[in-house]
């Protein structure tokens, strides 16, 4: 009965773990691929750029500001790096007052875009900000039946808003529509819009096929090569930002906003007794 069993031994605890012992490597990982040069010129870029701009009236450099200071900071967070940021002066106070008037005027920007910073840049003092009730209805014109705006502005409205979800009713008809773009993409070389387009799209469609190839992933890291340098920093932090949501195990929107989780959660290994061998 023992003939044969010296060649089909196996380590009882590898029976229990293999399956998880092999970590995937990700196609991109922030805390592998983004450096110690590529932090040091982050935190110039935010310092010189807090310094700049000017919040006495809206312009778009406000906003670049802010959606540069939220991705580098999430990326700060994935990374395990601590990542002062000073904001421009009175930014709070900017942004408080710009609601008040996209509310009178939808034209002077979209609603959720100030909320979804407020609450990422200033998340003690969001729960103090006054939801209205004409704000939900606003938001929803400015996203339901434009693609473009689904693919962006629908996650700053459902990771500020997750309760906005059953109001927007993104189907998969959006899904659809957001992929039917990506051969555009391609086509025309612009694998920066494709990598932020299937980023969101992942977080808005989380149980979706991703919309992107592996034939994909040379232009993307290229590009973001492009932006390894000193004035680039904003652009890098954007692009490093979609490639993580992309490579990541799971990428979401959940009640507290985006949920990255970059490695697969390893099944605990068994406390199983490992027998002793004894002699015959």
């Amino acid at each position: 009965m023992l003939d044969g069993l010296a060649d089909k031994r196996v380590n009882i605890k590898d029976l229990a773990t293999s399956e998880f012992e092999g970590k995937k490597v990700l196609d991109f990982d922030p805390r592998r691929d983004i450096t110690e040069r590529d932090w040091y010129n982050i935190q110039v870029e935010l310092g010189v750029l807090a310094q700049e701009i000017d919040t006495d009236g809206h312009t778009q450099e406000q906003d670049n500001f802010s959606i540069f200071a939220i991705n580098a900071r999430l990326l700060a967070g994935l990374s395990g790096k601590e990542l002062p940021i000073t904001y421009p002066k009175d930014l709070y106070a900017f942004y408080f007052d710009h609601i008040a008037d996209v509310r009178k005027d939808p034209e002077e920007g979209i609603l959720s875009e100030d909320f979804y910073f407020l609450k990422n840049l200033f998340p003690e003092r969001f729960a103090n900000i006054p939801i209205e009730p004409g704000d939900f209805a606003q938001i929803t014109k400015a996203i339901t039946g434009n693609t473009s705006n689904i693919v962006y502005t629908a996650v700053e409205a459902l990771s500020t808003f997750p309760l906005l979800a059953p109001e927007l009713n993104i189907t998969t008809k959006d899904y659809d529509q957001i992929n039917g773009l990506a051969s555009a993409w391609r086509r025309e070389n612009r694998y920066w819009n494709l990598a932020a387009g299937a980023a969101n799209t992942r977080l808005l469609f989380p149980d979706n096929s991703l919309i992107i190839e592996e034939s994909d992933w040379p232009h993307f890291k290229s590009k973001l090569r492009s932006f390894r340098q000193p004035g680039a920093s904003r652009n890098f932090a954007s692009l490093a930002r979609d490639l993580t949501i992309l490579s990541a195990h799971d990428a979401r929107i959940a009640d507290q906003g985006i949920l990255i989780i970059l490695d697969h959660p390893k099944l605990e290994k068994a406390n199983m007794p490992i027998p002793i061998r004894r002699g015959f």
